[in-house]
Parts: C-alpha cells; sequence; structure tokens
C-alpha cells in the first residue's frame, strides 16, 4: 500500500465509488488529486444574486458559510440549463480554472492547462484539463459534465 494524498476508490457498477480498504483496516491511498479535483468542481458553490435571483435556489456548500476566505465548489452547476454557445462554453472553462486554482495557490500543483468543454454529437459536455504538478508528473482529466436525457 502506498503513501498518498488521496484516498483509493473502486468504481462500481452504476457509476457508484467505494473506498478501498487495505488488509490493515486503513483506507487505502495514492498520490493523486482525484478526490480534489471531483469536489472542487462537482460541489456546488454559492451562487449570488446576480447569478439566481431566487435565494432558495442558489444552492452551495454549507461548509463555505463557516470558513471566511476559503471556498471550496464550483459554480458549474448554474450553466446545466443554459444554451450552449461558445461563450458559455468559455465561461465555463474559466469557473473549472477558478475551482481548481486553491490546488497552485497551496503549491500542490503547479498549473491548471489546457482546459477545454467539448459538445459532442451524442449530446454530452465534457470538460478536459491538464494539472501540472510539482513533480515533473501531469495528470490528465476528462469528466462528462452533462448528458441530454433520452439519448
Amino acid at each position: 500500500m502506498g503513501r498518498g494524498i488521496d484516498a483509493t476508490l473502486d468504481e462500481l457498477a452504476g457509476g457508484i465509488f467505494d473506498l478501498r480498504i487495505g488488509f490493515d483496516g486503513d483506507i487505502e491511498t495514492k498520490d493523486t488529486f482525484d478526490t480534489a479535483i471531483t469536489v472542487s468542481l462537482f460541489s456546488d458553490s454559492r451562487a449570488d444574486a446576480s447569478q439566481v435571483k431566487n435565494p432558495e435556489r442558489r444552492r452551495g456548500w454549507i461548509g463555505n458559510e463557516y470558513t471566511p476566505g476559503f471556498q471550496i465548489g464550483s459554480l458549474l452547476w448554474t450553466f446545466d440549463q443554459t444554451r450552449l454557445t461558445r461563450a458559455v462554453m468559455n465561461q465555463i472553462e474559466d469557473e473549472a480554472r477558478a475551482a481548481l486554482q486553491w490546488l497552485v495557490d497551496d503549491g500542490l500543483a503547479v498549473a491548471i492547462s489546457d482546459v477545454t468543454v467539448r459538445s459532442t454529437a451524442q449530446g454530452r459536455v465534457t470538460l478536459s484539463l491538464t494539472i501540472q504538478r510539482s513533480a515533473s508528473e501531469v495528470e490528465f482529466r476528462l469528466f462528462t459534465l452533462w448528458q441530454n436525457t433520452g439519448v
């Protein structure tokens, strides 16, 4: 079992994930950013009044309310019902970059680069990005952000 900064997850059927537990009873770890990336991109950051008028629909993670100067999550959720234009795709790329910037600010990564949003013929919206790490390693990630229903 290697020592790392991220929990090792096993993907089960139906897109469900489970923690991998070692023979010693501890959660197995690996040297990746999988959890940090997933939480940063897919935890909902609270929208402000200019983004969502109705206060009850602004969402957001409650932990952000009690940690002044620290926010986790993104506003990617605000784009899921938006007509996908190149301008909106650029905004999604900017939001993804901003959500991951803390990795660079905290010295865990050197840069977040090659952030690209694409729309596929199958009705999916994908996000790809590259994280440059200080150990000269590069991690590439591809996420499906949305998929049209009924496809």
